[in-house]
């Protein structure tokens, strides 16, 4: 239960209409009672905090071209790697390729 809140308030936190909302309102939106807490479950999962993705994401989502233009009007959400939810392993004796 707790990812799917964490991914709803990813979501809306790069959300450029949401982006006058505190990160507090954006926790307590989807179920969080505390800011700590949701800071603390958030960095875990993304490695991040939330005002380090919203400012991220909200900088990313700036289009630069014709074609991330089309893909901002879309609602495209910009790709931020999610570190540590699948850390590759280094086998030995191999450079630069990983072993699931």
């Amino acid at each position: 239960m707790q990812r799917r809140w964490l991914e709803r308030c990813r979501r809306e936190l790069a959300r450029r209409g949401s982006a006058a909302m505190t990160v507090s309102a954006v926790a307590r939106q989807f179920g969080f009672s505390s800011a700590a807490h949701f800071s603390r479950a958030f960095r875990r999962m993304y490695g991040m905090s939330p005002a380090e993705w919203r400012e991220r994401a909200l900088r990313d989502a700036e289009p630069t071209s014709s074609e991330g233009a089309a893909a901002h009007r879309a609602g495209a959400e910009p790709h931020v790697p999610r570190p540590g939810l699948f850390p590759a392993r280094r086998t030995s004796g191999t450079s630069g390729t990983t072993a699931a």
